[in-house]
């Protein structure tokens, strides 16, 4: 196994498979991208989920899983830690996100011996069988000749007594003929003991002998049904067989139908030929056309027409162009603007040179003077810059302790000639350089942090003296931007940049940030996304005060280190992409302070009732995780869950709009529980007597996506209506009971993963949730509900899969969110 960590630390593996129970000679396991500046210890915990944990040592990049390793067949947590030492202990540096992997379960024990095993057991029987029969025979000889010598012993002793020689000598032979008989006596017993051991190990082997039949005739006649099958896959292997014959000809018929239509596209390509050559010679005309204008006011007044008609109504169109003579009036400025064009093309370019997209970050951060580049620090280098002989390279960014911008220095800077050769001449740590002759480019080593986090700016200047900052834009977008100005010509896309700051379409605007003190806990770090509270797309938030938010291109970051509660009012400003202010909580006389709660959580019982984005369960299991790893205990309620037991329980439903809690409509064969048939309305309290619960301490309302995903803005108040149904009916129920409003999120970034047209549903879900909150804190006081951060905390870009559906990371901010909001409730 291979698992590879990227520059943020996210862990992939090349398989799931760890390895199988038991295993000793077990699959080592490489690990890649482990470097992280100043560790110098790598470990992998290993978490069986049973309170037991391993922690082995990877910082030689490979390792190999042992037996106690792979003590049982489950799913289990891992996590790859990068420590440094510390005195006498290592502490944590870095540590990648939880994954997981398989231990798979081993080949049991009980397998039945092969046909072939079972006759070599009955062989081996059988000739135990004739080696005792063999074994008896020879106790029944020695039988037989004990009992001749006793009666030779008879004999003599008779022969003895009628013996007239001498009689001590004949009873001196009878002693002994009849010691000899004794001994005789006693071979034979011990030759019928043995026949008698011998006869039962004969009927033991036979016992076994017909066991193994029995289990070799069982094997006998599956090997006769796996002959059938046999059977049956040839006469199937034969039909493939004919099958193939007859495509083969489908084949050559096929051929020769490929050879004609190759004839036929050779004569299309003529034709082809042909047409590019005509359509050649229209282009030459159009391009011709495109240089005459028109020099009458009938055709302007054609022109105006059809721009109102098609595109945008007659009084927007008077309200951007102050009167219909003033368009007639444009081809006056039409000669002055061709002379213009050539000074703009030479001219117009943006003074902020530094392009954030184009700039390297990783594995070589850093260039030096001689041009050779390595890693180093927490730097990053920029493009080739252009830059002129005499000019002095000035470098600014944003400070956020001050909010204002100062002059910085650059780490190291390297110049290069018009051929992107280097030249001499570069250097370190300085807040200008001068650009010397025959230099044309630079590269530049910045600091991340300084530069590439917030906003900043690398301009060329006389005198070494930062001027007034300025966005980078590319010389392209700058320069129609200026023709517009310049010409005053009114093209669609002019009009549409600047209709956001008309009055008919202030309804497309929204900000769904918090509206009143905003809490947070102590250790939960957040980011709030502009992509997903401002609208449209491109509206930017300043956001100052009382919010203590560190500002970085596109959200707002919340470190949340230590207890805080604002003294000032957190307030902000709403922008659109030509900085006209549109919308204002600056001056509204109310100020919302930040309240950093320290984490204390208490033990609780929650409902979530939502759609897909509960149902999928990855939210709820992380509330209940986050409480157990904190010492205490949520209980959640509902009807449905992960269905294994765990306690992860809720009310999510795929698919469902607020409506349909209305309503009697079955999930999964149920009917909603939430429907009561005397009333034919969505119920809390009958919901909670059916179901036994007496009391429940808060509730989280995650609903609206499936609302407003394929409809248009009509269902903006009505889903609100739902919503704030639901809360009236679980305060009929219970007035103590705390409502956590969970808002829709906002879409990925990327259109070509969504059914529908993205900006709009986008732009549908921040005014909903902009709606959503205004209106939650016009009727409900913060002690009994609350809006959560959940639909600012995702990033569009990593946090969504989907058109509406998070990752599991995703979900698990979600859930981490949630537990926010009920500590920041417990401790008020």
């Amino acid at each position: 196994m291979v698992i590879r960590l990227d520059e943020n630390y996210n862990a992939m593996t090349s398989t799931a498979l760890l390895g199988y129970v038991g295993e000793t000679n077990a699959r080592p396991v490489s690990v890649e991208g482990l470097t992280v500046d100043g560790a110098d210890r790598y470990v992998l915990t290993i978490d069986y989920g049973d309170g037991v944990a391993y922690e082995v040592d990877i910082t030689g990049g490979t390792w190999t899983p042992t037996a106690d390793i792979l003590r049982s067949a489950q799913t289990v947590s891992c996590q790859i830690c990068a420590k440094k030492l510390s005195g006498d202990e290592y502490i944590l540096v870095k540590k990648s996100r939880i994954f997981r992997l398989r231990i798979g379960a081993a080949i049991g024990d009980n397998a039945v011996p092969s046909p072939d095993v079972a006759m070599d057991a009955l062989d081996r029987i059988d000739a135990i069988g004739r080696q005792v029969r063999a074994d008896m025979q020879t106790a029944v000889t020695a039988a037989e000749t004990a009992t001749t010598s006793a009666e030779n012993a008879k004999k003599s002793a008779t022969a003895a007594e009628k013996s007239a020689d001498t009689a001590t000598q004949a009873a001196s032979r009878a002693e002994t003929a009849k010691t000899s008989a004794e001994t005789s006596a006693t071979q034979a017993d011990t030759a019928r003991q043995g026949a008698e051991n011998a006869r039962a190990e004969a009927v033991t082997a036979q016992n076994a002998a017909k066991i193994s039949a029995a289990q070799a005739s069982v094997s006998a006649q599956q090997t006769e049904a796996d002959k059938t099958i046999t059977s049956g896959y040839a006469k199937t292997a034969k039909t493939c067989a004919d099958s193939t014959a007859a495509d083969r000809q489908a084949v050559t018929d096929m051929a020769t139908q490929v050879t004609a239509d190759k004839a036929t596209v050779a004569d299309n390509a003529a034709q082809v030929a042909t047409d590019k050559a005509s359509v050649a010679a229209d282009k030459a005309d159009i391009v011709s056309m495109k240089l005459e204008i028109s020099n009458t006011a009938t055709k302007l007044d054609t022109e105006y027409n059809n721009l109102t008609s098609n595109y945008y109504t007659k009084e927007l169109a008077n309200s951007t162009f102050t009167t219909k003579t003033e368009i007639n009036n444009t081809n006056n400025n039409v000669s002055q603007l061709k002379e213009d064009i050539d000074d703009l093309l030479t001219n117009v370019k943006s003074k902020n040179l530094l392009d954030k997209t184009k700039v390297t970050t990783s594995p070589y951060n850093y260039i030096n003077p001689n041009g050779n580049t390595e890693t180093y620090g927490n730097n990053f280098v920029t493009d080739y810059i252009p830059v002129e002989s005499g000019k002095v390279v000035t470098l600014s960014r944003y400070l956020v302790s001050s909010g204002k911008f100062i002059q910085s220095s650059y780490v190291s800077i390297c110049m290069f000639d018009a051929d992107k050769n280097v030249k001499s001449g570069g250097d370190y740590n300085k807040t200008t350089c001068t650009i010397p002759n025959g230099v044309a480019f630079v590269r530049i080593t910045l600091n991340k942090s300084y530069f590439l986090d917030v906003d900043s700016m690398v301009e060329l200047t006389d005198d070494g003296a930062p001027t007034i900052y300025e966005p980078y834009s590319s010389a392209s977008k700058k320069l129609t931007d200026e023709i517009i100005e310049s010409s005053k010509i009114a093209t669609i896309e002019y009009v549409d940049s600047k209709k956001y700051t008309m009055s008919l379409l202030t309804d497309n605007i929204g900000c769904s940030l918090p509206k009143s003190e905003y809490f947070m806990t102590v250790g939960i770090e957040e980011s709030w996304y502009t992509d997903s509270f401002a609208t449209p797309k491109g509206f930017f938030v300043n956001m100052y005060s009382g919010s203590q938010a560190d500002r970085h291109d596109g959200k707002y970051t919340f470190s949340n280190i230590s207890s805080y509660y604002g003294n000032n009012a957190y307030l902000w400003n709403l922008y659109d992409m030509l900085l006209n202010l549109v919308k204002n909580e600056a001056n509204t006389g109310t100020g919302y302070a930040r309240n950093c709660k320290s984490l204390n959580l208490q033990d609780c019982s929650l409902l979530c009732i939502g759609d897909s984005t509960v149902d999928h369960d990855v939210m709820t299991a992380k509330i209940k995780s986050f409480f157990t790893e904190n010492g205490k205990t949520v209980t959640l309620l509902g009807t449905l869950g992960d269905g294994k037991g765990t306690g992860n329980n809720n009310e999510g439903r795929a698919g469902w709009t607020t409506s349909d809690y209305f309503t009697n409509k079955t999930y999964d064969g149920v009917v909603n529980p939430f429907y009561n048939p005397s009333s034919q309305t969505f119920d809390f309290a009958y919901y909670m007597r059916n179901h036994n619960y007496s009391s429940v301490d808060f509730v989280a309302i995650q609903l609206g996506i499936n609302d407003l995903y394929n409809f248009d803005d009509t269902k903006i108040i009505p889903t609100w209506e739902n919503i704030k149904a639901m809360i009236d009916s679980i305060h009929a129920f219970n007035p103590s009971v705390k409502v956590i409003l969970n808002l829709p999120t906002t879409p990925n970034a990327d259109q070509s993963k969504h059914s529908v047209f993205e900006p709009l549903y986008r732009n549908r879900v921040v005014r909903y949730c902009d709606y959503a909150t205004t209106k939650a804190k016009e009727l409900y006081p913060t002690t009994r509900v609350r809006v959560s951060y959940n639909h600012l905390i995702l990033n569009p870009d990593t946090d969504i899969r989907d058109n509406v559906h998070p990752t599991n990371g995703g979900y698990e901010k979600m859930g981490l969110e949630v537990c926010n909001q009920i500590n920041c409730w417990q401790n008020s």
